[in-house]
């Protein structure tokens, strides 16, 4: 493989699904990669209402987030990357999909980079005050999710 030694992606280096450099990031296989791409360019097409519900800082030193960020979630699909000009020159970034890989669903996603949480969604916010009230559909799964890591007193009212 072409990743230098120790590379964290050189474990689970598969020739037929191969580590890709795009720019600055460096995606763990083309799957990645591709998905990552799919992700953001069909967020940003015509008629597609995408919000950023949220946005919290965590702190790259919490170990809480380095887990959700490096570790396995089950019953999530992840989407893992390093952006190799970061501050660190090693900053790994990762999208966890909550809701939206199927036909019809709303979608709803996190981002985690830069020792941040990024919720974002399609489903049409409801006037309200609290969050849980404005997407009733996507706060429950975030709420879940982020309890399991010992986070969800981040998730803002």
């Amino acid at each position: 493989s072409a990743l230098p030694p120790r590379h964290p992606y050189g474990r689970t280096y598969d020739s037929r699904n191969p580590p890709i450099r795009y720019g600055d990031w460096l995606y763990p296989s083309f799957t990645a990669f591709m998905r990552r791409m799919v992700l953001c360019d069909w967020c940003e097409q015509q008629g597609v209402d995408e919000t950023g519900a949220f946005r919290v800082r965590v702190g790259c030193g919490d170990e809480r987030y380095q887990r959700l960020l490096t570790g396995p979630i089950g019953g999530y699909t992840t989407i893992d990357y390093v952006y190799e000009e970061g501050e660190g020159g090693d900053e790994r970034e990762r999208f966890i999909i909550l809701k939206g890989t199927k036909e019809g669903d709303i979608a709803a996603y996190l981002v985690l980079c830069d020792g941040r949480i990024f919720l974002y969604t399609t489903e049409a916010e409801i006037e309200s005050q609290r969050l849980s009230g404005r997407f009733p559909i996507t706060t429950p799964l975030v709420r879940t999710l982020l309890t399991k890591h010992g986070l969800a007193h981040l998730i803002p009212e």
